[in-house]
């Protein structure tokens, strides 16, 4: 071959070099190399010298860079393709906590972006032995996570699970089974798949209505608490599940502890429908377990845990924990959208502009004038202090329209319409005022959230609202407030 090329050479040169380039050619000397002194002495070992150069360079590569690099592409490979793949997990929308179900061989793997809480609970669910070695180190954090008990719950159907129980002989027992242990089977699988493409109302049915429940083991409740409130766990080593739920009751009537409530909901009063913790956000929309609702309907048809009758609290009453816990809830609930403020403004502008609100004529001008005051007022705490402190104002010294208080305050058709929220209203997103306020809010017995006993019967819907005065002009329209999580 290297023949057949050389000989082409001069074939494409003989026929296309110039002359010229032809004489030039013929006329260069060779060029002399002087003979190396190691050649001169001992030609023999240059070979055998460039060999022992080539050898020393391949071991200094190998050992020295190569090595570390195949090392952890073997140690990569174990932690991705080793131990027991035959799972698959979601993530709870409501809880937060990893679920976890056995597969069939033949599952197709999943691979996900998650935080460490997650990958360290797969691997927990793989049983594999995390180990340093060809210069990586194991994150500290991840091997701490890791060496706990399972924190994934483990969702069994109902044959597995007797068959477990009565080997293991403990709830417990049942839940510290491997993985690879129990049988795949369909049921568990396809509530997995649910949780993974529904929404957290949905996920609050999977939910018992107890502390700790939501999570099944109380390292994962330790895991969820330390990394959704950023909050250290050390104390919280030793306590049961309720008395770390007990701890953080505080946090229960946040917006953004949807987690929480779903973790710890007989702390955070979702069975309640009195002085409730969750207040406003204690409903499965916002992480309550759907048990709960059947706890409380079952509790306050027993009879025997008092404060159900079909009477309005009084004014006085909303400076109770309970109701400021709510209204605060409620407040933050409406605020959390940026933009509403802009649109009570212009509801307000064209109440007063219109006459709808019973101001007088001069008292509508004024506010008019201050319209920017009003709302930041409306959309502030001291309107909400106003409420516990019994001055019951839409504006610094600007009472009522109508002069009501309590619940006949919070429930009217102008506080409806200036913060587009209807406290009476039941599957709207929210607990209902309707424990508080049965008698404002035109309860009757078998109505969800009204109490059970001492209400009359079913009202027409025209009762609910005193109507407001009929306009020419048509009321300007707003796009709802979303949901908020």
């Amino acid at each position: 071959a290297l023949a057949f090329v050389k000989d082409i050479d001069d074939l494409l040169f003989a026929a296309f070099a110039s002359p010229r380039l032809k004489a030039m050619i013929r006329n260069v000397k060779a060029l002399e190399v002087p003979e190396q002194r190691l050649c001169k002495v001992s030609p023999a070992f240059v070979p055998w010298i460039c060999l022992l150069i080539v050898t020393f360079m391949l071991y200094y590569f190998r050992s020295g860079l190569i090595h570390d690099f195949v090392g952890r592409v073997e140690l990569a490979n174990h932690i991705m393709c080793g131990g027991n793949k035959n799972f698959v997990y979601t993530r709870n929308p409501a809880s937060g906590i990893i679920m976890a179900t056995p597969t069939s061989a033949h599952s197709e793997d999943h691979d996900e972006q998650q935080d460490w809480n997650t990958v360290a609970t797969i691997l927990n669910l793989a049983q594999l032995d995390l180990q340093d070695g060809h210069g990586f180190k194991v994150p500290p954090s991840l091997v701490g996570i890791a060496e706990k008990p399972k924190t994934a719950m483990v969702k069994i159907g109902p044959s597995v699970a007797v068959e477990e129980w009565a080997r293991a002989g403990t709830y417990e027992g049942l839940f510290n089974q491997s993985l690879g242990t129990l049988p795949a089977e369909h049921w568990p699988f396809e509530c997995l798949w649910t949780l993974s493409t529904r929404g957290r109302k949905h996920a609050a049915d999977t939910i018992p209505c107890t502390d700790g429940a939501g999570a099944q083991s109380v390292h994962a409740l330790r895991a969820k608490v330390e990394k959704t409130l950023g909050y250290s766990t050390a104390a919280m080593m030793h306590q049961t599940p309720r008395e770390i739920c007990q701890s953080l009751v505080d946090k229960c009537g946040l917006m953004n502890m949807t987690a929480l409530r779903a973790l710890c909901p007989t702390s955070c009063g979702c069975h309640m429908w009195r002085d409730i913790p969750a207040g406003f956000y204690a409903v499965d929309n916002f992480g309550c377990p759907s048990a709960c609702n059947t706890m409380m309907t079952a509790m306050r048809k027993s009879g025997r845990l008092g404060m159900d009758n079909c009477t309005d609290v009084t004014p006085s009453e909303f400076a109770s924990k309970g109701l400021v816990n709510y209204m605060r809830s409620a407040s933050d609930y409406v605020t959390a959208n940026p933009e509403f403020a802009q649109a009570m403004e212009q509801t307000l502008r064209f109440f007063l502009s219109n006459n709808v609100l019973d101001y007088t004529e001069e008292v509508s001008r004024k506010l008019l004038s201050r319209l920017k005051n009003m709302v930041d007022f409306l959309l502030s705490d001291a309107f909400v202090e106003g409420m516990y402190n019994g001055t019951w104002e839409f504006n610094a010294g600007v009472p009522h329209p109508r002069r009501l208080k309590g619940c006949d305050f919070v429930t009217s058709w102008e506080f409806a319409a200036l913060f587009q929220l209807d406290l009476c209203e039941v599957g709207a997103g929210f607990r209902s005022i309707r424990t508080y306020c049965p008698e404002a809010c035109k309860c009757s017995p078998g109505l969800p959230e009204c109490p059970i006993i001492g209400c009359w019967s079913t009202p027409s819907a025209s009762e609910f609202f005193t109507p407001a005065p009929m306009l020419v002009s048509p009321m300007p329209t707003f796009a709802p407030m979303p949901t908020v999580a």
